[in-house]
Formats: structure tokens, sequence, C-alpha cells
């Protein structure tokens, strides 16, 4: 029994915090209108994820938070309400690897460009080295379904393609309080009309 209150205990503050990590996203200009940021449900990692409605992140709440299955990307709950399109990249990245706790999906002006040019995307001084060695992959959606898509991450097949674009390598993160934090290398989006 109290296992399953610990299991709801966390379940909640999973909400307060992933609801307060999308309003603290938007209010430092990380996420646009249209950014979202996801984690796995910690009563079901495997199975599930959670990510708010279809809202902008400035405005989302706990109670704005839907379960959603990693298997196909829809509501675990029918009657839930709509979500991102995006969701997509969300559920075949924790589809893809395991040891990914949370995504975040923005649309970054500063990123952007990078995804645009030939010149490829590394680190050239100190505080990139997170960054890695290598340079981040791109991830063109014309290459994989042809010129006409809309450059949106519609589907699981989209999704998976995309995530299939990541590294499977993960640097790890010193943290003193918590022990380490797995976290892919950063990887770049890229649409073209």
């Amino acid at each position: 029994m109290s296992q399953m209150m610990d299991s709801d205990a966390q379940y909640t503050q999973c909400l307060q915090d992933l609801s307060l990590a999308s309003r603290i996203l938007a209010h430092h200009g990380i996420v646009d209108g249209f950014g979202h940021v996801s984690c796995r449900d910690p009563r079901s990692p495997k199975e599930h994820f959670l990510l708010s409605r279809n809202l902008a992140p400035a405005l989302v709440q706990p109670e704005d938070i839907v379960t959603w299955r990693i298997s196909d990307a829809e509501p675990a709950d029918p009657n839930s309400p709509r979500g991102f399109l995006e969701r997509c990249i969300h559920s075949e990245i924790y589809r893809r690897f395991e040891d990914v706790e949370a995504v975040v999906h923005f649309h970054s002006l500063d990123i952007i460009p990078f995804g645009l040019s030939p010149i490829p995307f590394k680190a050239v001084y100190h505080m990139a080295s997170f960054l890695g060695s290598e340079s981040a992959p791109i991830f063109d959606i014309s290459d994989s379904f042809g010129p006409t898509t809309d450059m949106l991450i519609r589907n699981t097949t989209h999704g998976a393609a995309l995530a299939s674009s990541f590294s499977p390598l993960f640097d790890v993160i010193p943290n003193t309080a918590a022990g380490a934090h797995a976290r892919p290398r950063c990887h770049t989006h890229r649409g073209v009309s």
C-alpha cells in the first residue's frame, strides 16, 4: 500500500515539475509558443510518457499534463484533450533510448541556421564542450520522405526516422546531489521545403 502511495506522490510531483519546467523554459525563451517538454511517466516509464495537451508552454499547469503511450504516441485515455502532433518525436526517442528520461522540442532561432548550412555544427570553445568532439548530425525530413513534406514530424514513422539520427552514445554530467544524469548528444532537426 505504501508503495502505491509513493508512486502516486511521485506522479503528482512529476506533474508539478513538468508543468513548472514548461513555464521556466518558456520564460527564458528556450521554448517558443510551440515548444514542449516531456518526461517518462514514473508509474510506467517503459510504456508511457507525460506531455501537456496542445497548449502554449507558458500556460501549462499540472492539470494540463496528459499520459501518452510510447508505443504509438496516442493518449492512454481516449478522452484526453488534443495533443501536439510532434508528440511522435517524444514517443520515438523514448522508444529508441530507454535511458532518456526527458525530451524538449523547440524551435531555436539560434540553432536553425546550423541545420541549413553545410558547415558542421561543432564546439569551438570550452563552454560548448558538452556538444562533444563530433559534429551534431542534421536530420533533413526530405531525405526520408521526399521534397513535398510539410517538414512536420506528425506521425511515428517520421518520429522514428528522426530518432534514428540520434547517437546511441551519451555524455554523463556529474551531479553531486543525484549521482549522474545521462543525456543524448545535441542534435539538430532540419526541415527543407
